[in-house]
């Protein structure tokens, strides 16, 4: 498969007056078996290949064959792009991501596949949590790098933003149907 890399010409713009600030990423036309936007951080180029170019967690037959896809530690979205183009229509889409600003890539990416979604009638859910044992709200550290992040369980540490937290079992009743779990997620066995 040859795969081609060209930053969009008017990428800051569109991505400045859709998230209405400056934000470290860039805007990549991708030509797979079609020419593909997406947004996504200049540090992160592994998740895209893995996730969106060679998808190494599911074949696409998987894919179509399931009524939940779930998509942990989703990121600026390449798993999630990967599930609206392959998923059989009416599939239900659950992603789940605790860091401000890929949540916002993640957005930015899934209004660049609206009409998709709404051809397709897929039932998307954003979720901007963080997955642990327990619900509640902890501190989550954002690190410098744009694909890693941790729950930081001592909560008198400056370190960190609080952030909604949901178990698996709370997004396994989200689900119906055939389910597909994906789990990316960087630092959740971080220990102090």
């Amino acid at each position: 498969m040859s795969v081609t890399f060209k930053l969009a010409e008017n990428a800051r713009n569109v991505l400045n007056s859709f998230l209405n600030k400056s934000f470290p990423c860039i805007y990549l036309e991708l030509k797979l078996s079609e020419i593909l936007h997406i947004y996504f951080p200049s540090d992160a180029f592994g998740a895209l290949e893995e996730n969106l170019i060679r998808n190494i967690y599911f074949d696409q037959h998987s894919i179509y064959n399931a009524d939940t896809i779930i998509d942990l530690g989703a990121h600026a979205g390449s798993f999630t792009i990967y599930a609206i183009l392959h998923s059989k229509p009416k599939t239900r889409i659950i992603a789940v991501e605790p860091s401000e600003r890929s949540y916002k890539l993640l957005l930015a990416n899934l209004k660049l596949f609206e009409n998709v979604i709404k051809e397709k009638e897929f039932e998307i859910l954003v979720l901007k949590k963080a997955v642990w044992s327990q619900r509640g709200k902890f501190k989550f550290v954002d690190t410098s790098w744009s694909e890693g992040g941790y729950i930081n369980e001592t909560q008198h540490s400056q370190r960190g933003i609080y952030v909604e937290t949901i178990t698996l079992d709370d997004i396994i009743a989200l689900s119906k149907g055939r389910i597909i779990l994906k789990i990316d997620i960087e630092g959740q066995n971080y220990q102090f």
